[in-house]
């Protein structure tokens, strides 16, 4: 699955969203963002990340044109899915936030 972290202020949605609060197991939430008609989730928000989201990113219409910067949870990826060039890689992810900042600086673009 490919998301893409963004600032909420830079998201522009046209259409109606459905939204819903899920819990995760350690006990915090996420909202997640849907199109109302197929429940197809778009973006996702949480409390631990004001004025940021993670954009399912294959929602985008330029999506093809994406090159992943990082590879988050790869000790839970299929055996035939390979990893190729320079992107930084995980075996799940960053807990410390100073990290996540480390890799989105980093990040082209």
């Amino acid at each position: 699955m490919l998301n893409l972290h963004i600032s909420l202020d830079q998201l522009e949605i046209s259409g109606e969203l459905i939204t819903a609060d899920v819990a995760k197991p350690d006990g915090s939430s996420v909202t997640q963002h849907a199109c109302p008609a197929c429940l197809t989730r778009i973006y996702s928000s949480n409390k631990s990340r004001p004025g940021s989201g993670i954009l399912r990113a294959g929602t985008l219409d330029a999506s093809d044109e994406l090159i992943p910067a990082v590879h988050l949870w790869t000790s839970r990826k299929q055996p035939w899915v390979i990893i190729e060039g320079g992107a930084a890689t995980f075996e799940t992810q960053p807990d410390d936030p100073l990290e996540w900042i480390g890799l989105l600086r980093a990040a082209p673009g």
